[in-house]
């Protein structure tokens, strides 16, 4: 490690430290960028003009605490060192498709775009290897992040609209979600909700 990189990780560490301390944003370099941490547990560029990060990472305090910087703009301490998502992950892209008929065009795509979205989802489960995943959670992160979407819809006489939804995510997109579900809180089955009554 050259005495640069030592250099900025030592000022990070008492600089974070200080956050901890004292409320307000912190300043932190990585890979030769500024980026600030606020503390409502989102994050910038300082340059605006700077290149979106395309994996998020981890930061180990000397303590052995872990914070986890995420493509999504949002940071957070991890209980324990999460591995970049991308080595989970045994595919590149997932696509899908949903089709549904209806008469009100709106009720049409929503039903299509939630097939879509349900068959992406489970797709992406089962690209996932070495991580267990929450299928609810996986499908609500599907539906927030950012990704590929081509819609067509027909009238179809006697039937309604018939709509066809076609999504698809890349490597961006799959790290998003796979961050979004591992931030997200597990979703109580119907039967775990009836147990507990």
């Amino acid at each position: 490690m050259s005495f640069m990189i030592k250099l900025i990780t030592t000022f990070f560490i008492i600089t974070f430290f200080c956050s901890l301390t004292f409320s307000g944003d912190m300043t932190l370099v990585y890979n030769n960028l500024e980026i600030v941490l606020h503390d409502d547990e989102s994050w910038s560029f300082v340059d605006q003009n700077a290149d979106d990060f395309k994996e998020s990472f981890n930061i180990t305090l000397n303590d052995n605490r872990i914070i986890r910087i995420s493509t999504d703009y949002t940071w957070r301490f991890v209980a324990k060192n999460e591995l970049n998502s991308i080595e989970f992950v045994t595919t590149k892209n997932v696509t899908a498709k949903g089709n549904a008929t209806h008469l009100v065009l709106a009720e049409a795509n929503a039903r299509a775009m939630n097939n879509a979205v349900k068959k992406a989802s489970a797709k992406l489960k089962a690209s996932v290897k070495n991580r267990k995943l929450n299928l609810a959670n996986l499908t609500d992160c599907v539906k927030r992040v950012e990704k590929d979407v081509d819609t067509q819809e027909s009238f179809v006489k006697g039937k309604g609209w018939s709509v066809k939804v076609d999504i698809a995510l890349d490597q961006g997109s799959i790290l998003a979600v796979l961050d979004c579900e591992a931030k997200a809180k597990p979703k109580k089955t119907a039967a775990a909700k009836k147990a507990k009554k």
